[in-house]
């Protein structure tokens, strides 16, 4: 697994604040974030933003605690299944 797309801040504290990153990624389940290491799934993620989703700044990161956003995707799982259609066959496609 591969880090590579990752940005770190800072927790906000309260829950209306935002976070942008710069990296792409194909499907959004791709996009993780961390708090202070562990799993964190309070947030929506729109385009390259992170919002906060928790119901009240209680459940926000708390302030100055670290928040990682990165793309996590399997090098083995197929995102596409090739079909035949071309000269470029089916099973041509699907060689790495």
């Amino acid at each position: 697994m591969s880090y590579n797309a990752r940005t770190t801040f800072s927790g906000p504290g309260d829950l209306t604040s935002t976070f942008t990153f710069s990296w792409d990624y194909i499907e959004s389940t791709h996009v993780k974030v961390t708090l202070d290491g562990a799993a964190y799934t309070d947030f929506t993620l729109s385009s390259k933003t992170i919002t906060f989703t928790g119901a009240s700044d209680d459940d926000a990161p708390p302030l100055d605690s670290v928040l990682v956003v990165y793309r996590e995707s399997s090098p083995t799982a197929r995102i596409v299944d090739y079909t035949a259609g071309s000269v470029l066959t089916e099973t041509v496609l699907d060689q790495d």
